[in-house]
């Protein structure tokens, strides 16, 4: 599978008997769907990996991934996280828990910092910043992680280095050093990204982390570009089973391969 998803999976192996061989019904309802989805939406991205996927399966198994994507997209439509702020103009929709996608973000404002004790500590010297600034809350707020070469050993994934609040504008206020806090011109970012709900934690990230890189190994048309990074989109005052994140990865094209001279 493209996209990895382990409810759709399971849907895939509970197979019907009168599902055996491809259904002609099924695969146009699957293409009526996609006709009017938003193309970067989910249920667009889901849709379209299961027509591709359904093309190269077994015809005893084309008909149940196509139904288990019909459902996946269903799910994908009525999901609503609980969002406590706003988006950025021109952010992407949050994505359905559990679904690995590439995702494109545009440019961002945002105000950095590396300064402060651990999470809080960064996150109260942004606070002050957009307190001072008279600058609105936005969600969500973004933690970066070390490269790989300033990372722990091992697959552990550490704690951010840096925070950042994004601002719902690019000519909102303006760039420029302010303090503890860097406001810059973010350029346009692409990832591979899990959305999760639950606890905050560095376990539960770092979980989300190797699935990204196992999707990358799957994946080898696309390569890592930079450090994971979690999109936070919920305060801490929300209840730990209502909060919801996404992880990424940043990424660029793989470089292909010259033919080889004769």
């Amino acid at each position: 599978m493209r996209f990895l998803w382990p409810g759709l999976m399971v849907l895939i192996m509970v197979g019907c008997a009168d599902n055996a061989h491809r259904n002609p019904d099924v695969v146009q309802q699957v293409r009526q769907e996609l006709a009017v989805e938003p193309p970067d939406f989910d249920a667009a991205v889901i849709l379209a990996a299961a027509l591709t996927d359904a093309a190269a399966a077994p015809a005893d198994r084309q008909s149940t991934l196509l139904e288990a994507a019909i459902n996946q997209a269903a799910q994908a439509r009525r999901f609503k996280p609980h969002l406590e702020a706003p988006l950025p103009e021109g952010w992407p929709a949050p994505s359905l828990p559990g679904l690995v996608r590439l995702k494109t973000y545009p440019p961002m404002r945002a105000a950095w910092t590396d300064q402060g004790d651990g999470r809080n500590g960064q996150f109260m010297t942004l606070f002050r910043h957009i307190k001072d600034r008279q600058i609105a809350m936005t969600a969500p707020v973004v933690m970066a992680y070390p490269p790989a070469e300033a990372a722990p050993p091992g697959d552990a994934l550490g704690e951010p280095v840096a925070m950042a609040f994004l601002y719902r504008q690019t000519t909102q206020d303006a760039a420029g050093p302010f303090g503890a806090v860097r406001v810059t011109d973010d350029p346009p970012l692409q990832v591979v990204s899990v959305a999760r709900k639950g606890m905050y934690s560095s376990g539960n990230f770092q979980a989300s982390v190797a699935q990204l890189r196992a999707w990358l190994q799957a994946h080898r048309e696309w390569q890592p570009a930079g450090p994971p990074r979690v999109l936070a989109y919920n305060s801490p005052f929300m209840p730990f089973w209502m909060k919801y994140a996404e992880v990424q990865i940043p990424v660029r094209a793989a470089a292909k391969e010259s033919p080889s001279a004769p």
